[in-house]
């Protein structure tokens, strides 16, 4: 079971309730702004207190609490940001706990006062309290600058610093602790390419994005096109990307730097690029899935037989024709809010601007190849992987349903491609900038 714990200066560090009851540690009224080096000191102060001050079992024997610390989890942006990124931490608890930072600005405060709070959630394993904790900033205008400093008092010792980058972070702070974290967390369904580029050259440690991983499904249905024909990598002449419309950063380009950092391709403009033998490749983009992108509206073609020695009348390694899943876990791409795509309304699944089909024209034993893959319309859940042309496959793939905390997970666990992130990340910096 869970329980939650607020403590301030008035709360007394000797008389915790008792968390095997589930009831609330030790609550306070909320503390008015005070000056940041005083307000540090009580917080450091009172946490200190309750982490050694046992709680009290039910027949009155002490239990220590413990401290389960995997990470310190800093949360940078506007009120509305960080509680919503802190809700998604928190539902991490069992697996990533640790001290969260959730850190705002408010410009009505004084430049030299900081408000200060802390709270903890504690959970009661058998006989064993285990605890987490969160402290909350609100810095006044022109003292972010002292967030760096501050995050580094408080900060849990010998465990990762995670830092999370909101749209509404304060740029110099943002920079600031880029510098200094383990792990830089981002999404740039809502940061545009080129501010996610700058954070990525200052930061010491990996960079992980949201939209990166909500995206696997397209990438990984990418490589395994490309798997039937991997000489066609050198030939490709167009690409074609579909993409919803909206505003907020264009989707197209973190998969355009991605495809371009793996395959050595130089932009010339947002339409043009070059591969690394100096051939030209055209970049169409559409704000909505034509009838062209969309595999599931080309003409029917006469069945045949199949022919075991036909290489090239239907291939047969990649995803099962009957299950419509792929057998790799982490394939599964998600809706921004985490639900099954084809089971949600536009409004909830266009969150944020997605991608809805790709497709490559490209070239194999001098022969026209085609490859796409696309939503389907009577399915928004499910996308059309084929092959036409030289080679010809098919397979419906159903993407699958992850939530906000999973993504989070997974951006926090990653330590796999983290340079294939950043150099996509600094291709599509590029791009959007051409």
């Amino acid at each position: 079971m869970t329980a939650s714990a607020s403590a301030s200066a008035n709360a007394s560090a000797n008389a915790p309730a008792n968390a095997s009851q589930d009831a609330p540690f030790a609550a306070s009224p909320v503390r008015a702004a005070g000056p940041i080096a005083k307000e540090v000191a009580r917080v450091e102060s009172e946490l200190n207190a309750f982490w050694s001050t046992p709680d009290k079992a039910p027949d009155g024997s002490s239990i220590a609490k413990t401290r389960a610390s995997t990470m310190t989890y800093v949360a940078l942006g506007e009120r509305a940001e960080v509680e919503r990124l802190e809700e998604q931490a928190e539902a991490l608890a069992e697996t990533h706990a640790g001290r969260s930072f959730m850190i705002t600005a408010d410009p009505s405060i004084p430049s030299d006062l900081v408000e200060a709070s802390w709270s903890a959630t504690c959970r009661r394993e058998g006989g064993v309290i285990i605890c987490r904790d969160r402290v909350e900033l609100c810095f006044g205008a022109g003292a972010e600058s002292r967030a760096p400093s501050v995050v580094s008092a408080l900060a849990l010792s010998d465990v990762p610093l995670l830092v999370e980058i909101a749209p509404g972070a304060p740029p110099e702070v943002a920079d600031a602790l880029a510098a200094s974290c383990d792990r830089l967390i981002v999404d740039s369904a809502e940061l545009p390419a080129p501010r996610i580029a700058a954070l990525a050259r200052r930061s010491r440690g990996p960079l992980a994005d949201r939209a990166f991983i909500r995206t696997h499904s397209w990438r990984d249905l990418t490589a395994r096109l490309f798997d039937h024909a991997p000489a066609a990598l050198r030939t490709i002449r167009r690409v074609e990307i579909a993409r919803t419309e909206g505003p907020g950063p264009d989707p197209a380009a973190l998969f355009l730097g991605w495809l371009a950092s793996r395959l050595g391709w130089t932009f010339t403009s947002r339409h043009r690029a070059t591969d690394a033998a100096g051939s030209p490749i055209e970049i169409v983009l559409n704000d909505a899935p034509p009838c062209s992108l969309d595999p599931s509206r080309r003409p029917a073609r006469p069945a045949r037989p199949a022919r075991p020695a036909d290489t090239k009348a239907r291939t047969t390694a990649g995803p099962p024709a009957t299950s419509g899943k792929t057998d790799a876990p982490e394939a599964a791409a998600t809706s921004p809010e985490g639900r099954d795509e084809g089971a949600t309304t536009a409004a909830a699944v266009d969150t944020f601007r997605r991608l809805d089909a790709i497709r490559f024209e490209a070239t194999l034993d001098g022969e026209p190849l085609t490859l796409a893959c696309a939503r389907l319309p009577q399915a928004q859940g499910a996308v059309r992987w084929t092959l036409s042309g030289a080679r010809t496959a098919e397979h419906v793939h159903r993407l699958g349903r992850r939530d906000e905390a999973w993504v989070l997970t997974k951006a926090i666990d990653a330590t796999e491609g983290d340079r294939v992130l950043r150099d996509a990340s600094l291709a599509a910096a590029v791009w959007s900038a051409t």
